[in-house]
């Protein structure tokens, strides 16, 4: 009863986001899906500025206007997140081509949950990153349910990262609770997409 709106712990999924996040250089961007806080934990926000955003407090980074979906920290490289599902695909597009044409050398990294893979935005934006051969890393968080939806009844591929075949592109399929597999796939989709590649499915 004392936070507004609603708490998406993303318990479960910690180990994932934060050897994700390591596997970047400080200066690179994210963009997160709303299940955790680890992410910008991992890029240094302080403590005392997200339990503001919970609480919907003015010492947050929104000014408590935004929750914790919707954190930004541009200095820490955090982008925020998109008010409709789906949607930071698009954003990650437009800031993998403001990276092409102004910050070369930099990624950027879209964290996004199973069930938004099924949104047009996901087959989009993947063509356009892929056909312009943007800085982009695309990190699904496949736990396995799309809200109360299980994947299995809304997604006819097992492997998410199978779709990437249709774009050219990689797709992996990495264990999320082993920090140094995820940590290795990160650093493997950053060195391509810092060298002009185009992006990665994880």
């Amino acid at each position: 009863g004392e936070l507004p709106g609603a708490l998406h712990a993303g318990a479960g999924q910690e180990v994932g986001q934060i050897a994700a996040i390591s596997a970047l250089n400080k200066d690179d961007y994210i963009l997160y899906g709303h299940r955790g806080v680890a992410y910008m934990v991992t890029r240094g926000v302080s403590l005392a500025s997200i339990l503001a955003d919970l609480a919907g407090k003015e010492g947050a980074t929104s000014r408590g206007k935004g929750g914790v979906m919707h954190v930004v920290d541009v200095p820490n490289g955090i982008l925020g997140e998109s008010g409709t599902l789906g949607g930071g695909f698009v954003i990650s597009v437009g800031v993998g081509m403001a990276i092409q044409r102004r910050e070369p050398g930099k990624v950027v990294t879209y964290f996004f949950g199973d069930g938004t893979s099924n949104r047009g935005t996901f087959h989009e934006s993947l063509n356009w990153a892929a056909v312009q051969k943007l800085p982009c890393i695309y990190y699904c968080e496949n736990n396995g349910w799309a809200v109360s939806v299980p994947t299995s009844a809304s997604t006819a591929v097992p492997d998410i990262s199978a779709r990437a075949a249709g774009y050219g592109v990689p797709g992996v399929v990495v264990d999320g609770n082993d920090p140094t597999a995820v940590y290795e796939v990160m650093q493997q989709a950053a060195q391509r997409a810092r060298s002009g590649q185009g992006p990665t499915l994880i």
